[in-house]
Protein backbone atom coordinates (compact mmCIF):
# COMPACT_ATOMS: atom_id res chain seq x y z
CA UNK A 1 0.00 0.00 0.00
CA UNK A 2 1.65 3.48 -1.10
CA UNK A 3 0.46 6.74 0.52
CA UNK A 4 1.22 10.33 -1.05
CA UNK A 5 0.68 13.53 0.52
CA UNK A 6 1.88 16.95 -0.74
CA UNK A 7 2.04 19.83 1.71
CA UNK A 8 2.64 23.39 1.17
CA UNK A 9 5.67 25.58 2.53
CA UNK A 10 3.54 28.26 3.69
CA UNK A 11 -0.34 28.85 3.48
CA UNK A 12 0.43 32.45 2.27
CA UNK A 13 2.76 33.63 -0.20
CA UNK A 14 3.65 37.27 -0.78
CA UNK A 15 4.37 38.31 -4.60
CA UNK A 16 8.33 38.27 -4.30
CA UNK A 17 8.63 35.28 -2.44
CA UNK A 18 9.35 32.06 -3.09
CA UNK A 19 6.49 29.07 -3.47
CA UNK A 20 7.13 25.66 -2.43
CA UNK A 21 5.58 22.32 -1.76
CA UNK A 22 6.86 18.58 -0.71
CA UNK A 23 5.95 15.52 -2.05
CA UNK A 24 5.94 12.10 -0.33
CA UNK A 25 5.36 8.74 -0.94
CA UNK A 26 5.64 5.91 1.62
CA UNK A 27 5.05 2.45 1.07
CA UNK A 28 3.29 1.41 4.35
CA UNK A 29 4.10 -2.34 3.62
CA UNK A 30 3.99 -5.34 3.72
CA UNK A 31 6.25 -5.84 0.43
CA UNK A 32 8.03 -4.32 -1.84
CA UNK A 33 6.61 -1.59 -4.25
CA UNK A 34 8.01 -1.91 -7.56
CA UNK A 35 8.20 0.82 -10.61
CA UNK A 36 6.71 3.51 -8.46
CA UNK A 37 6.01 7.02 -10.31
CA UNK A 38 4.68 10.49 -9.13
CA UNK A 39 3.37 12.74 -11.86
CA UNK A 40 2.54 16.19 -10.42
CA UNK A 41 1.33 19.17 -13.12
CA UNK A 42 2.69 22.38 -11.61
CA UNK A 43 0.90 25.47 -10.75
CA UNK A 44 1.24 28.22 -13.68
CA UNK A 45 1.56 31.95 -13.19
CA UNK A 46 3.54 34.55 -14.26
CA UNK A 47 7.41 34.13 -13.66
CA UNK A 48 7.04 30.30 -12.69
CA UNK A 49 10.46 28.69 -12.85
CA UNK A 50 10.03 25.26 -10.79
CA UNK A 51 12.83 22.95 -9.58
CA UNK A 52 13.16 20.81 -7.21
CA UNK A 53 15.82 21.44 -3.70
CA UNK A 54 17.65 19.37 -3.64
CA UNK A 55 17.86 17.58 -6.39
CA UNK A 56 16.45 13.79 -5.82
CA UNK A 57 17.85 11.02 -8.41
CA UNK A 58 14.89 9.83 -10.65
CA UNK A 59 12.76 13.39 -11.05
CA UNK A 60 12.28 15.93 -13.67
CA UNK A 61 10.59 18.66 -14.36
CA UNK A 62 9.54 19.11 -18.18
CA UNK A 63 6.78 21.33 -19.63
CA UNK A 64 5.60 22.19 -16.35
CA UNK A 65 5.23 18.28 -15.21
CA UNK A 66 6.91 16.98 -12.18
CA UNK A 67 7.64 13.44 -13.15
CA UNK A 68 9.93 11.01 -10.83
CA UNK A 69 10.32 6.94 -10.98
CA UNK A 70 11.78 4.94 -8.81
CA UNK A 71 12.42 1.13 -9.19
CA UNK A 72 11.42 -0.16 -5.89
CA UNK A 73 10.54 1.47 -2.42
CA UNK A 74 10.92 -0.69 0.52
CA UNK A 75 8.41 -1.71 2.92
CA UNK A 76 7.70 1.18 5.44
CA UNK A 77 10.36 3.56 3.31
CA UNK A 78 9.70 6.87 1.77
CA UNK A 79 11.14 9.48 -0.56
CA UNK A 80 10.29 13.10 -0.52
CA UNK A 81 10.65 15.82 -3.51
CA UNK A 82 10.43 19.66 -2.75
CA UNK A 83 10.11 21.86 -5.31
CA UNK A 84 10.13 25.87 -5.48
CA UNK A 85 9.55 28.65 -7.59
CA UNK A 86 10.54 32.34 -7.34
CA UNK A 87 7.27 34.53 -7.59
CA UNK A 88 7.31 38.46 -9.27
CA UNK A 89 7.04 41.30 -7.18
Amino acid sequence: DLKIEKTADSGVVNSGETIGFTIAVGNLGPGLAKNVTIDDTLPVFAGANWSISPAVQGCAISGGNLHCAFDELAALASVSVHITSPTTG
